[in-house]
């Protein structure tokens, strides 16, 4: 009678051992931040200009880009409530001129700091083309954990 018992006894601990170790092993991957980039469009079309997608979402410790593919002779403005989302950084990133502002006049791949603070922030685009009046889109970013 001692050996049935002793082999189901065993035999339960291993199942138990084996179940609670995998759920243990499996969440290890779950720390893990996901490798990802975010990536906005602002594009001209027409006489006005698009911001694609309007709403975007990223971790924090990452970094957010902004495609510009609009003309040369434009200038676009990238502008949070100071200080913004973003690491202040101008000696790593020439684009971010002020905390919490990226500016460019050429058509170019803009490259946040990374990301600090986590929430929804807003922003402004504003694109001023070449002898034309400033025109705005608000579109956000969310920071997650």
């Amino acid at each position: 009678m001692r050996t049935p018992a002793a082999l189901l006894t065993g035999a339960v601990i291993g199942g138990l051992v084996t179940y609670v170790g995998v759920r243990l092993y499996d969440k290890r991957d779950m720390n893990d931040e996901p490798r990802c980039e975010a990536r906005v469009q602002i594009v001209r079309s027409g006489t006005t200009f698009v911001v694609k997608p309007k709403n975007v979402c990223l971790y924090a410790g990452h970094h957010l880009k902004w495609e510009v593919t609009t003309p040369s002779t434009d200038k676009v403005e990238i502008l949070f409530a100071s200080p913004g989302p973003f690491k202040y950084d101008p000696a790593n990133n020439p684009d971010n001129t002020s905390p919490g502002v990226y500016m460019t006049t050429t058509p170019k791949d803009i490259a946040s700091n990374e990301a600090l603070s986590v929430g929804r922030f807003p922003y402004t685009v504003k694109w001023t083309p070449a002898g034309g009046s400033p025109q705005e889109l608000d579109p956000a970013v969310c920071i997650r954990r």
